[in-house]
């Protein structure tokens, strides 16, 4: 409650997106860097975290059984900020890994349900299902394209909040202003396939005016 705004250096492959998820689920606006003095560190970082590669791995969404149990390696997301946070980065390391997620959300309370910290009513918990699958993917199949992926992780985690309901998410970016894969992020045919970077706005670090 007492910050306002927040910014984190995209420097190591999970940190800043647990920071990024928390910090806007407590309605504080998050910049973020994606300059190439981070990204690089995040690089090394992530090759590290990468195991054996299986393309047998997947995440999906697992329903209750009749007895009311769940396989052992199901992960059951918690109903509260801190139990989505917990999952997103539990989906962020395994697809890292190339290690599987399976996961339910029946756990979580159904859309409509009324609000009692910030009040108003929850949107539609499956949200958070599709969303997460689509951070797994991105992360899993990520080979090269780093600044760009990372971005829509990001952006994904910023529609995430919005479809909360009643949080707004601020995002904003900071790159290279020699990076063409940075400065081609908001090229409008980008909206079409990827409509989730209208939840951030960009902008360019320059060290001299004539920039």
């Amino acid at each position: 409650p007492l910050m306002n705004c927040a910014f984190v250096p995209f420097d190591h492959p999970v940190r800043p997106l647990k920071f990024l998820a928390k910090m806007l689920m407590l309605g504080c606006g998050v910049g973020f860097s994606l300059e190439w003095r981070f990204i690089s560190k995040l690089l090394v970082k992530f090759s590290e975290m990468r195991g054996p590669i299986t393309r047998l791995s997947m995440i999906v969404r697992i329903n209750v059984w009749d007895d009311g149990t769940y396989p052992a390696n199901t992960h059951v997301v918690e109903d509260s900020r801190e139990g989505w946070i917990k999952f997103l980065v539990y989906v962020i390391k395994r697809a890292i890994r190339y290690q599987s997620v399976y996961y339910t959300l029946d756990k979580l309370r159904p859309a409509g349900s009324p609000i009692k910290g910030f009040g108003g009513k929850t949107g539609d918990p499956a949200k958070l299902g599709e969303i997460a699958e689509r951070i797994y993917w991105m992360l899993f199949e990520l080979e090269d394209d780093y600044i760009e992926t990372y971005y829509d992780v990001a952006c994904s985690l910023g529609e995430l909040i919005v479809s909360g309901n009643v949080r707004r998410s601020a995002l904003i970016a900071v790159g290279d202003p020699d990076s063409t894969t940075f400065l081609g992020l908001k090229k409008f045919k980008n909206y079409t396939t990827k409509p989730w970077r209208s939840y951030c706005n960009n902008s360019v670090n320059v060290h001299r005016f004539d920039q």
